[in-house]
């Protein structure tokens, strides 16, 4: 793990109502626009029997690449977003019917590297070493080969 210092100009913020009317907004013309051409709807499920968070977001990524497609090229360009921001509720309930979950975090999908400042290594963490990095390379490889292979939904 790693900390990032960034300098986003430009955000798609999905925590204010703002960010959420534009995913909304964006949602329904890729909806109408699929169904006039007969394309279905990407899906977002469960990873396995015990997601109940439902973490495959393969809708979710569709309307935000949609978004990103629409602000490119409409004419004139609007402003590309340089990162999106969420906030997930993941995990058990922290009490009966309590709206705060035990996982839940805020996510940021960077689509700018340029915004990258600088980085550092939060207390308490190292570099892997030459070992370390090989093994975890092994381990993504090998968690890769098990999966099936990705379809992209929208060009």
């Amino acid at each position: 793990m790693v900390g990032a210092i960034l300098r986003v100009q430009s955000w798609l913020d999905m925590t204010p109502q703002a960010g959420i009317n534009e995913f909304d907004k964006a949602y329904q013309g890729m909806l109408t626009g699929m169904a006039a051409v007969g394309i279905p709807m990407p899906e977002n499920r469960a990873a396995g029997e015990d997601d109940t968070d439902v973490i495959l977001r393969r809708l979710d990524n569709a309307v935000f690449t949609f978004i990103h497609h629409v602000r490119a090229n409409h004419d004139p360009p609007l402003t590309p977003f340089q990162a999106v921001r969420g906030a997930f509720p993941q995990g058990a309930e922290m009490a009966p019917k309590s709206g705060f979950r035990k996982g839940t975090h805020i996510q940021v999908a960077l689509c700018d590297p340029g915004c990258v400042e600088g980085w550092f290594l939060p207390i308490g963490e190292h570099l892997l070493s030459d070992q370390e990095y090989d093994n975890a390379i092994a381990r993504r490889d090998a968690m890769a080969f098990k999966r099936k292979p990705r379809k992209r939904l929208l060009t």
